[in-house]
């Protein structure tokens, strides 16, 4: 779970955990002594999640206490959103989103993408987002290959992230590198704060000027290249057998609307390699991986689009040419969800017939479809759902 907040500049920045402190060779016996609970911990501050965290410096810069599911509106420079130097008003819980299958979902075409929206029910269509993901880094380093700057700059149609902030996985991996857990890499080679730098704990520097702290090393590859290799490789999950039961769930769950947003299947493009990035030092994606991702039909159960979702919205709003943004979510693609306790973007459902129930804006109407179903129908949604 991370915590996401209004501070100016951009609308939203992200907090997971403090500067974590992991012992060196030959100091584990002695940090094991100071941490009880082994060698990784948060020396300044303590984790978000913690209920008795005092939070430091660098935590006060980024983070404010607190969770309400009905959130004010965050928007950069409006009256509240206090800024860089103040206590921001606005805070979002975000759960982490599955990974699998997004090599799939990469390589899909925005004619694609575009042409669900289209074919989607006026009243509930997706919003297609065009997002360049050259636009969210905070500076290229220097190794940086230019046809990979210029791929970068291209836009395409959003797919990745609760809010649809990206169009590529290495883009999505550089972010949550330097946003999640603090790394910084070719494509957003300056740190978030600077606040630890000179500062020791356990006779341990907590923060040195080395950045971009992930680079290209002798095979060619950064770590945000590998990561996004391994991205690329995960298979969907796969789906269980349907029971009687589940069978005519799902043939209610399109009858009560939900199939119009959850888009039960979608192919990829037949040369994916035109679009997708290549690494940070310009090599294109293999031609055994284009046909590996070339002409598959893959069911996420998810049109990757953002949607109007009324109080269900995160209050965020990091796109002001989208209307309402404060509202809009990337719809959750389903595959997965049998394995998942706790629903929605920020967690507050936890079962199913309560995420539905949550539905608003343009997924109202589906929610009370669901709703004036019999007791039987509702559990034979579920019982398809929990098949996924």
């Amino acid at each position: 779970m991370e915590q996401r907040l209004s501070t100016g500049g951009p609308p939203v920045r992200i907090f997971a955990v403090d500067h974590m402190l992991s012992g060196p060779p030959g100091q584990q016996d002695t940090l094991g002594a100071i941490f009880p609970y082994g060698t990784i911990s948060a020396p300044l501050g303590a984790q978000i999640g913690m209920p008795d965290n005092v939070p430091s410096v660098c935590q006060k810069e980024e983070i404010a206490r607190g969770f309400s599911p009905s959130l004010p509106i965050c928007v950069a420079g409006s009256a509240n959103d206090t800024g860089l130097t103040g206590t921001p008003t606005c805070i979002a819980h975000r759960q982490s989103l599955p990974l699998f299958g997004d090599g799939l979902v990469e390589a899909t075409s925005d004619a694609t993408f575009q042409a669900i929206a289209a074919a989607e029910p006026v009243e509930v269509r997706g919003t297609v987002r065009m997002v360049a993901d050259g636009d969210n880094f905070n500076g290229s380093a220097s190794e940086v290959s230019p046809g990979t700057i210029a791929a970068l700059g291209i836009a395409h149609v959003a797919r990745f992230g609760w809010k649809d902030d990206f169009s590529t996985l290495v883009g999505f991996s550089a972010d949550a590198y330097l946003n999640e857990i603090g790394i910084t890499n070719d494509l957003n080679s300056k740190p978030n704060s600077t606040c630890a730098i000179g500062v020791q704990q356990y006779g341990i520097a907590l923060q040195t000027a080395d950045d971009p702290e992930d680079s290209v090393d002798s095979t060619g590859r950064s770590d945000i290249d590998r990561f996004t290799d391994f991205m690329r490789s995960l298979q969907p999950p796969p789906q269980v057998g349907e029971n009687a039961d589940a069978v005519t769930g799902r043939s209610l769950f399109s009858k009560v609307g939900c199939a119009s947003c959850h888009t039960p299947s979608i192919t990829t493009a037949a040369n994916p390699s035109s679009f997708m990035t290549p690494t940070i030092n310009g090599t294109p994606i293999s031609s055994s991986l284009n046909s590996t991702l070339a002409n598959v039909n893959y069911q996420p159960y998810g049109d990757f689009l953002l949607h109007d979702m009324g109080s269900l919205g995160d209050g965020v709003n990091d796109d002001p040419t989208i209307l309402h943004d404060e509202r809009m979510m990337r719809t959750m693609p389903l595959w997965g969800l049998r394995t998942r306790v706790i629903f929605l973007h920020d967690g507050r459902a936890t079962n199913l017939p309560s995420a539905i129930a949550l539905h608003d804006g343009q997924g109202a109407a589906a929610a009370a479809a669901f709703a004036g179903l019999s007791s039987t129908q509702q559990n034979d949604v579920i019982e398809f759902l929990n098949t996924l």
